[in-house]
């Protein structure tokens, strides 16, 4: 789909110099110079309209996720058991069930640790465990570092929970906090570039109808 897109934008930059070549004869009333402009000036709104709608067309699809919803996580890379600091723990509503905002300081082995924000919803019976300073095991995915929970506790090996019981972690200064980025501030570093392959062709598209149109142009 990207490079029907690009094709039909090379069109267009070959249609684009047609109307100039064209429009430089448009005394010859009868000739094909007003043939040729006629049909290009028809042509090129739809050719662009076209060639970017299939570029944007081809961006949604190379963005949009594999399989259907429910294997999603098989897409997604694994999280793996990490160390974690509570650096501040705050309630955001009520219940038997009390979700919680935390702030962690999240500290891979071979990473600098780095300041986090994520919801966890907690039972009020274990509250102790998500007591400020304490460490405790946690998920991340490296490739994501944003991507960051707390697991139950029967969910935890013996030997994590050992290193959480003797670990101490510096706190990571407030500079390093990172954050899901934005669907548009994602996007925004794909389209340039296809949004350029376009423009390239279509600027391609035109020099070549130079020489497609050189009696035109040099008569």
């Amino acid at each position: 789909m990207l490079w029907f897109g690009i094709l039909l934008c090379a069109a267009t930059g070959i249609e684009l110099g047609g109307v100039v070549a064209g429009g430089l004869h448009l005394g010859d009333v009868t000739g094909d110079a007003l043939l040729l402009f006629i049909i290009c000036v028809n042509l090129v709104p739809w050719t662009g309209i076209a060639g970017i709608s299939a570029i944007v067309s081809a961006r949604k699809r190379a963005s949009r996720p594999v399989g259907p919803a429910e294997t999603l996580q098989e897409v997604l890379p694994t999280l793996e058991p990490v160390l974690a600091k509570i650096e501040s723990s705050r309630a955001v509503g009520e219940g038997p069930d009390l979700p919680l905002l935390l702030e962690l300081t999240v500290s891979p082995d071979a990473l600098p640790g780095y300041r986090v924000e994520i919801r966890a919803t907690v039972n009020l019976m274990d509250m102790d465990d998500y007591k400020v300073g304490r460490i405790v095991v946690a998920r991340y995915d490296r490739y994501n570092p944003w991507r960051v929970e707390i697991p139950p506790a029967y969910a935890v090996s013996r030997d994590w929970a050992d290193r959480a019981a003797s670990a101490a972690i510096d706190s990571a200064p407030f500079e390093s906090v990172v954050v899901k980025p934005r669907p548009a501030a994602a996007v925004s570093r794909v389209l340039p570039f296809q949004y350029r392959l376009g423009k390239y062709a279509i600027l391609l598209g035109a020099l070549a109808s130079v020489a497609i149109f050189w009696k035109q142009f040099s008569g």
